[in-house]
């Protein structure tokens, strides 16, 4: 191959499942740091979690290892991998530009660590009166696609204090990519639509990760919040929150720790 040659894309070293889910991500990834890089730039897509990225050049061209998770680089992030792939950045750029891959992939980091192996999670989705898995399915088939979906499972039982005005009703656990969901919501008197809003909520966790701001990440970003309030049951769940809320928790303080 003489140097002249454009730069190479490879994704062959994926499972094919994932290669179909990250080629789009990885054409333009590809595209927008070749334009940046001086000569051709061979750019392969991994999935090993040990390495973010490689950088060799050999002969006028520029060979780039990145995982996957950088298929979805925000224009920070890309700007920050055409610094490291430059041949002699200024050295306070440099600095910039990892500090920047590392936050980026401190927002992915599901894709990079596995759970930890000394504690199972046992999962549980049907409930007294609500079937979570129906309930998640019927989510991601109205709003998302279906590589949105996560394990999901009612949560564990725990009575907030006498002063305390709110529970957390679900949370998303993206190192074991799982949805909770308090038990609470278990209930003959709460409508399905309203555990299916929250089971919104966590999925939008997952689909539009946290973002870094300085020493601090924000998970209810614009861009979370706008997607968010489009949802049809937006303002009708807010109303439920304030009307229903008090009384679930006022019963959660009275009845008898649950078993």
């Amino acid at each position: 191959m003489s140097d002249d040659e454009p730069g190479r894309l490879t994704v062959s070293k994926l499972p094919q499942r994932l290669q179909l889910k990250v080629w789009s991500g990885a054409v333009a990834l590809h595209r927008a740091l070749g334009a940046k890089v001086s000569g051709p730039l061979d750019l392969t897509i991994t999935d090993g979690p040990d390495a973010l990225m490689e950088i060799r050049r050999a002969k006028g061209r520029c060979h780039l290892k990145l995982h996957h998770l950088f298929t979805g680089s925000d224009q920070d992030t890309l700007e920050a991998l055409a610094t490291l792939t430059a041949d002699e950045p200024a050295r306070a750029r440099l600095r910039w530009a990892r500090a920047q891959v590392r936050a980026f992939a401190q927002t992915q980091d599901r894709h990079l660590r596995p759970a930890p192996p000394d504690r199972r999670v046992r999962l549980k989705s049907e409930g007294a009166h609500h079937d979570l898995a129906a309930l998640n399915s019927a989510v991601i088939l109205e709003h998302f696609d279906e590589d949105a979906r996560a394990e999901i499972s009612w949560g564990r039982w725990g009575r907030p204090h006498a002063r305390q005005q709110a529970v957390r009703l679900g949370s998303y656990d993206a190192r074991r990519d799982l949805i909770r969901v308090h038990p609470v919501l278990d209930q003959h008197g709460v409508p399905g639509w309203v555990v299916k809003f929250i089971i919104f909520h966590e999925v939008l966790h997952r689909v539009v990760p946290s973002q870094r701001a300085g020493d601090r990440f924000i998970h209810h970003g614009a861009a979370f919040q706008a997607r968010e309030a489009a949802h049809p049951d937006f303002e009708r769940f807010q109303a439920w929150i304030e009307a229903e809320l008090p009384a679930l928790l006022s019963g959660m303080k009275a009845a008898p720790e649950p078993q």
